[in-house]
């Protein structure tokens, strides 16, 4: 071939190249979102289309009483490789396609499809859902261009997944399946309530001083003592509460704002075993995840 002279192979390429790039162009791109909680990886993957200079889309293009998958071109998906659930419902592992029931005065319908590569019309009859839960949707603080998915709120093992458009959000509560609740019933939970003087069994002088509450409202139980040490954060109560294993069983996790934010690994777990008589805990001991003893109370 002469210089200055392109071949016909050469002009083909550029011209297969071209076409796959304007293939790849879409109004709409792709998005793959994934967040861990507690070691569970969960996956949003969606197409994002926009307002386009429209003031809204929900309840004129996407119309009320329609079941709609809330994003473009093929319909959103979400995958977990364990269980979890949504709004309080279990979602086994795997991947499920998304859609939702639009109502304009009462709560909307979230579901779950079994059909991953469905496109985003014609949606699939409600009766082949494998997965319905009511929610409610919200009036956005401002107006989103282009819809979005995200993980929000994120604590030990639960998260606030929010889609975003326009000016709707709708929330959903996501929660690691066999998370330990937080929750202590109050006759259980009081018998523990007081101060407590906590002496460690490698080192007899090292002593402190514990206080253990009860909140009647969250039903839980915090764990303070006088030798705590959290970062400062605006807005943020850094503390600690006792998450109940067993009978007078607990396992000491760290809170943000009276929420469960980290439980430790099994084998890092520290945990508090008290001793009851007469329906008022005693004394207790803390032991680590090797079931060694690493200190003992008494009340004060």
């Amino acid at each position: 071939m002469k210089a200055g002279t392109v071949g016909l192979g050469t002009v083909g390429l550029w011209v297969c190249l071209a076409a796959n790039s304007l293939a790849q162009a879409r109004p709409s791109e792709n998005v793959v979102l994934t967040q861990t909680l507690a070691g569970t990886k969960i996956t949003i993957d969606y197409f994002r289309p926009s307002l386009r200079g429209r003031d809204s889309i929900i309840g004129t293009q996407v119309h009320w009483g329609h079941v709609w998958t809330p994003g473009a071109n093929r319909a959103t998906t979400i995958a977990t490789d364990r269980p979890i659930t949504i709004e309080g419902r279990r979602v086994e592992p795997g991947r499920y396609g998304v859609w939702i029931h639009l109502r304009r005065d009462s709560t909307w319908t979230f579901y779950l499809h079994p059909d991953t590569a469905k496109w985003h019309l014609p949606s699939p009859a409600e009766s082949t859902m494998i997965f319905a839960v009511p929610v409610t949707p919200r009036a956005a603080a401002g107006s989103r261009e282009t819809l979005s998915w995200d993980f929000e709120h994120i604590r030990a093992g639960t998260a606030r997944l929010v889609m975003w458009w326009g000016r709707i959000e709708l929330p959903l509560e996501v929660r690691v399946e066999g998370l330990p609740s937080t929750r202590v019933a109050q006759a259980i939970g009081r018998r523990y309530v007081g101060r407590w003087k906590e002496t460690s069994t490698r080192d007899t002088t090292r002593r402190r001083d514990v206080d253990i509450r009860y909140d009647d409202q969250l039903q839980q139980l915090s764990y303070a003592s006088s030798t705590d040490q959290f970062p400062e954060a605006v807005g943020a109560r850094w503390g600690m509460m006792l998450v109940p294993r067993s009978e007078d069983i607990f396992t000491i996790a760290y809170s943000i704002n009276d929420e469960m934010a980290h439980v430790s690994e099994p084998n890092q777990a520290v945990f508090v075993e008290f001793t009851v008589e007469n329906g008022t805990a005693v004394s207790y001991v803390r032991r680590n995840a090797q079931d060694q003893v690493i200190s003992r109370a008494v009340r004060q």
